[in-house]
């Protein structure tokens, strides 16, 4: 009900003002946007890269790369974590089934 809940006491929340819990400080978002600056062509390229190497995936979404899907190895492997030879489909490792018989 409205009114019932104890009411906060102006001086405590002047002094939480004046401590700063209200407003952020200046100088640390100018920082931020800084470095988000800085970084954004890194980003980019990076994304540029990841968009390279997922052209040259097959996206079959098998997982057996250890990645859960062929973006995210894409992103291992520009992020330096995996090797274009974990995918079993790009190396030409692909498991044949076993119905399939082998082309002479």
């Amino acid at each position: 009900m409205y009114g019932v809940e104890r009411r906060v006491k102006y001086k405590y929340v002047e002094k939480l003002y004046k401590a700063g819990w209200f407003l952020p400080e200046k100088e640390r978002f100018a920082e931020q946007a800084a470095t988000t600056k800085d970084l954004l062509w890194e980003r980019i390229e990076r994304q540029k890269r990841v968009e390279e190497i997922l052209a040259q995936l097959p996206r079959k979404e098998c997982g057996q790369c250890g990645s859960p899907d062929c973006r995210t190895f894409a992103e291992d492997v520009v992020d330096g974590r995996a090797s274009l030879d974990n995918c079993l489909y790009f190396s030409g490792r692909a498991v044949k089934p076993v119905n399939q018989k082998e082309e002479r």
